[in-house]
């Protein structure tokens, strides 16, 4: 019994240490639109999550019915890759693809909340093209994630 559970908080050890917590925070004005913190918020989650993090807390202040500028506090957990540098995920975000078109749809706001957020992220070959104007347009992400920054 001693052993097993020796055995087990080395692997509960072993696996905090592969993670990391870290908090970003930006803004997001839209001009002509204004947005609930709620909504943000979960905007806020849904990318991250798409990204392969946890939201562990992702907050905002602004927004209606005060104001058109919305402030996000996101703090993030999530898996750091692996001592190879093990690419944990390939990602194709295009704001017109179903999963994507479900979390949002406004373009400027999911644009920028994927920029507010990838900071948090070790990615690498990040290639974007934003053809938002206002809420309308498309945009798309290639990027490697390789674990969390």
């Amino acid at each position: 019994m001693k052993k097993m559970l020796a055995t087990l908080a080395i692997i509960a050890l072993s696996f905090s240490a592969s993670a990391k917590e870290t908090t970003v925070k930006f803004s997001v004005f839209v001009f002509n639109s204004y947005f609930s913190c709620d909504y943000v918020e979960d905007v806020t989650t849904d990318y991250i999550e798409a990204l392969g993090g946890v939201a562990v807390d992702v907050d905002c202040r602004g927004g209606l019915p005060y104001e058109q500028w919305t402030r996000v506090t996101a703090t993030i957990d999530s898996a750091s890759a692996d001592e190879d540098n093990t690419v944990l995920n390939t990602l194709n975000i295009d704001s017109r693809r179903r999963p994507y078109r479900r979390i949002t749809d406004n373009c400027s706001l999911g644009a920028k909340v994927i920029e507010g957020i990838l900071p948090a992220f070790d990615v690498t070959n990040v290639k974007k093209r934003n053809g938002c104007y206002n809420g309308q347009g498309r945009f798309t992400y290639d990027m490697t994630v390789r674990g969390y920054n």
